[in-house]
């Protein structure tokens, strides 16, 4: 009993209040609607079913009725005959395709920070990543995390989707085959959607794909010229509610007074995003707008202007204290004889409620006890609503009224950044390398037009180094292996170069891309054993050789209980740089230590202790 009662209490505490019970396999389907009239294509195809099997959940008695109707119709079939039903009764769900070499998206976001995508592909993921973001806002998923929805990528080529094309009645273009990617996303995990009201009480169910990088970006010109005429179009919208209307009515619990409200928080949904997406903002700047609650207002005359802000008083006689009423005239936008008869009016409530777990610091209380939102892009004044203007911060204008500053820019420490062009390629390509490849049975090796001991090492090595920043065949090949045979054959003629070769070092480092910074690693650590005093000549160029290793010193991969097969390749940076700055202790003499300390705080010694 005393273990029963907290988790009993707990359920109630954070349970989505906002929900309607019993109701999430209409969600699945709703959602899959809306993804069909938007043609989102996100989420696989889900309908409403009845369906009956033994593996669902059953009461003892009703499964020993099945079991005995269904004994005595092949004894007796003439009696079975009579029966209304033989066999379990059946019930009413949701049915969602299967989709097939799709995986948790938190899996493929940790792979995608230590392998950056391309830039074509990034820009297909953009894309999608959208898409997933106007579903959710739409119908107001109250469980997206990042590992409730899925991830396709196929490295090899175009692979085709497993979702059908979701093709929208209203676009103007279609597509009559499938559409082909090598990144898809699908949405799953859609039946905690569609709320009667914005979470207010406990929990603020916010959105995770708002932390994500990808969010920060703005919508880009394909998604808001393909999504925003639609949504911006009332009739659409209607159209869309009234496809609910029919889908949602197929429950035996159905209430039109509940439908309604969910109805409206759609609509008050879709008014944020439209904004959004014609002012050119980002998802991260969506999830700040103001909840809108938009409800049909019949008892208001048709002969106000459009925007028009009322006082209080003039909406309700009554009206909540931390509410402030807007009517909204929203007409389509869309020039067409269709819908040019479409005048209805509707009334806008923003919501100032704000749940109790949720970040206070960004809330402001007046005197007069009005709650005051720093991130929203209103201001709400008595009756009135003020747009906010987003200017810098520390700046003149972030002292003016109705101004808001900025979001602080990310420091992007651990951004990968373009690598400028080398001047290893440019030598390569005049054929200035006394080298061929050498392709046998022990693999891929360079065959020297010169022995490698003859070469002028402080023409030719410091040029190697430059090398390290390519990620293209043959140069990546050329450089990668160049540097081992001379560093194997160099001998005394490494130590007099190696102050030519931390410039390239530096930049490759500061490159701040995975593959570059395994790969010049490993060189450091081919480069400190090579020669004797090697060690201790690079002492004195700890302060340019360090600090990018101090920011990826704890870039490891977490992984629980889980084994790494990998380990053999050596690709784990985190490993890479511990093994680094311990052969840089142990070759670099006496002063090593002191210096590494002076940059990695956090470093142990492995030869004091």
């Amino acid at each position: 009993m005393g273990q029963v009662v907290p988790e009993t209490m707990l359920s109630m505490l954070f349970w989505a209040g906002c929900l309607v019970p019993n109701s999430g396999y209409l969600s699945e389907a709703g959602a899959s609607l809306v993804d069909l009239k938007l043609g989102l294509n996100v989420v696989p195809k889900t309908q409403i079913v009845r369906m009956a099997s033994s593996t669902f959940h059953y009461g003892k008695i009703r499964r020993e009725a099945a079991k005995a109707k269904k004994t005595l119709a092949d004894k007796f079939p003439a009696i079975g005959r009579r029966f209304h039903r033989i066999g379990l009764p059946l019930k009413v769900g949701s049915f969602q395709i299967f989709v097939n070499g799709y995986k948790d998206a938190i899996e493929w976001l940790q792979k995608f920070e230590m392998e950056p995508l391309g830039e074509d592909v990034a820009i297909e993921f953009q894309l999608e990543f959208e898409k997933l973001v106007i579903l959710d806002y739409i119908i107001r998923n109250t469980d997206r995390g990042n590992d409730n929805w899925l991830l396709r990528y196929d490295k090899e080529g175009v692979a085709s989707d497993d979702i059908d094309i979701a093709l929208s009645p209203f676009s103007l273009g279609t597509i009559s085959q499938k559409n082909k990617r090598r990144i898809k996303i699908a949405a799953i995990d859609n039946g905690l959607a569609f709320p009667f009201k914005h979470p207010n009480e406990w929990r603020a169910y916010p959105f995770q794909w708002s932390k994500l990088a990808h969010a920060k970006i703005p919508f880009s010109d394909v998604t808001r010229n393909q999504f925003l005429p639609l949504l911006s179009n009332v009739c659409v919208i209607e159209s869309l509610c009234s496809d609910l209307y029919r889908l949602f009515s197929l429950d035996k619990n159905f209430q039109k007074s509940l439908f309604d409200r969910q109805m409206s928080v759609l609509r008050g949904q879709v008014m944020n995003l439209v904004s959004v997406l014609r002012d050119g903002r980002s998802p991260f700047q969506l999830v700040q707008m103001p909840p809108v609650i938009v409800l049909k207002a019949v008892e208001i005359p048709k002969s106000k202007p459009k925007c028009t802000i009322v006082p209080k008083s003039a909406v309700s006689p009554s009206p909540a204290p931390s509410q402030a009423k807007i009517l909204v005239d929203m007409k389509t936008s869309i020039s067409s004889n269709i819908f040019s008869d479409v005048s209805d009016q509707y009334k806008a409530e923003f919501q100032q409620e704000a749940p109790i777990f949720t970040s206070w610091c960004f809330k402001m209380t007046t005197m007069w006890g009005k709650m005051y939102d720093l991130r929203a892009p209103y201001n709400v004044r008595g009756g009135e609503i003020t747009c906010l203007r987003v200017v810098r911060g520390f700046s003149r204008e972030s002292w003016q009224k109705d101004t808001i500053t900025d979001c602080p820019p990310r420091a992007c420490s651990t951004c990968p950044r373009c690598p400028k062009p080398t001047l290893f390629r440019k030598c390569y390509d005049r054929g200035e390398f006394p080298m061929l490849m050498d392709q046998n049975s022990a693999g891929k090796l360079i065959a020297w037009k010169v022995p490698p001991e003859n070469l002028d090492y402080h023409h030719y090595l410091p040029l190697f180094f430059e090398g390290l920043r390519e990620i293209e065949h043959p140069y990546a090949f050329f450089s990668r292996q160049g540097i081992h045979d001379l560093l194997v054959h160099g001998c005394d003629k490494v130590l007099p170069v190696v102050p030519h070769l931390i410039a390239p070092i530096r930049e490759a480092l500061n490159t701040r891309c995975p593959q570059i910074l395994r790969v010049t690693l490993h060189a450091i650590q081919q480069l400190v054993v090579s020669a004797p005093k090697v060690g201790e000549a690079l002492v004195p160029y700890y302060r340019q050789m360090l600090p990018v290793l101090n920011i990826f010193r704890n870039k490891n991969l977490n992984l629980g209980d889980e084994i790494e097969y990998g380990q053999y390749k050596r690709e784990n940076i985190g490993d890479l740089i511990q093994e680094t700055l311990e052969l840089l202790e142990r070759y670099g003499g006496e002063d090593a230590f002191i210096n590494i300390k002076y940059m990695i705080p956090t470093y142990e010694s492995v030869v004091l202790n």
